[in-house]
């Protein structure tokens, strides 16, 4: 009773770890599609930070002659983002502080870039406007009888003002200035283009500190400190699945082996007690006396033919289980 009772024990057991199995394996299976997927928007953000990135520098040097490519990355940017942010509850969940707190400083990081984006592209704005401006001003300072040389100076003004806004220099600054105070001595009529200069010079040294303010946001670095974060992450839960598999299968293997063997010997004995069994009724009936063996409860065990032949009204009403009483009742006249 005990060995059965054990054996019903152990099977439960085992089916209990093979619920517990496919309850993980199904975990396992989301958990492995939600880190696929916040993987695959991390790099989509970080895609779309590089072709901002891009897209500055070459509307800065006048590569790019308009915004819808920087307007359409630093929208993609800002929806992708957006994503991340509402998947916050479910990334500080499933994901260590390290990576959640990371990812969050790092989304920080992108909003406030697109802020000097937004800085930069204004006065780059103002900056072409100027360029556009600045021919027809030294059109309006030169006159019919303007010498060449004044000419010459209103021109290499105008080119160091381009020169310098795709090369900043501190050193074509102050030529700048000279070329500015020369204008000046020569009391040529000036005054607006002079002006116009000053505000160029003005929105280009502001593109350059807002571009270095920029550049000097760390950016890249928190990208690479959460990709090396991710991939320890999923390393780390590969590990503990490798090692959770290889405990849950060794439990079942030994729970199957220990099942083996206290099935086998049950069988044993069970073949043992039928042997006995079938001794002791060739015993029994070997006796020339008519015999008959009763358990503590009166119930019949065993008997022998000539016990039948005794009784022979009682030849189908004896069978294992009977009792004395009954066969006493069948006996009554």
């Amino acid at each position: 009773m005990k060995k059965t009772l054990a054996i019903r024990g152990g099977m439960a057991l085992i089916v209990v770890i093979v619920i517990i199995a496919a309850s993980y394996l199904y975990e396992r299976n989301a958990s492995f599609s939600g880190q696929s997927a916040i993987s695959d928007l991390l790099f989509q953000i970080r895609e779309q930070d590089i072709r901002l990135d891009r897209d500055v520098e070459r509307i800065i040097s006048f590569r790019l002659p308009h915004y819808d490519s920087l307007v359409q990355s630093g929208k993609q940017l800002q929806e992708l983002t957006a994503a991340a942010a509402r998947q916050q509850r479910l990334i500080s969940r499933n994901y260590p502080p390290a990576f959640s707190d990371g990812l969050f400083r790092y989304l920080d990081t992108l909003k406030k870039k697109r802020s000097f984006i937004e800085r930069i592209q204004h006065h780059i704005a103002l900056v072409r406007n100027s360029f556009l401006y600045l021919p027809g001003l030294i059109e309006e300072c030169t006159t019919d009888d303007s010498t060449p040389e004044n000419r010459d100076l209103l021109n290499r003004l105008v080119m160091g003002v381009y020169t310098h806004y795709l090369f900043p220099d501190k050193v074509l600054i102050s030529d700048i200035r000279a070329r500015m105070s020369d204008i000046r001595a020569h009391s040529l009529a000036a005054g607006n283009l002079l002006q116009h200069v000053e505000i160029t010079l003005g929105n280009t040294e502001k593109i350059e500190q807002l571009k270095q303010q920029m550049d000097s946001m760390d950016s890249d670095e928190q990208f690479v400190e959460l990709r090396n974060l991710l991939k320890e992450y999923s390393l780390r839960d590969d590990r503990y699945s490798v090692l959770l598999g290889v405990i849950l299968l060794l439990t079942v293997l030994l729970l199957l082996i220990w099942l083996w063997r206290t099935l086998e010997r049950l069988d044993r004995a069970r073949r043992l007690a039928e042997q006995s069994h079938e001794r002791l009724q060739d015993a029994v009936e070997s006796l020339g006396e008519a015999f008959a063996l009763f358990d503590r409860d009166g119930r019949l065990v065993l008997n022998n033919q000539t016990f039948i032949r005794f009784y022979p009204w009682l030849k189908g009403l004896l069978r294992p289980g009977v009792t004395l009483e009954q066969i006493r009742k069948w006996n009554a006249p």
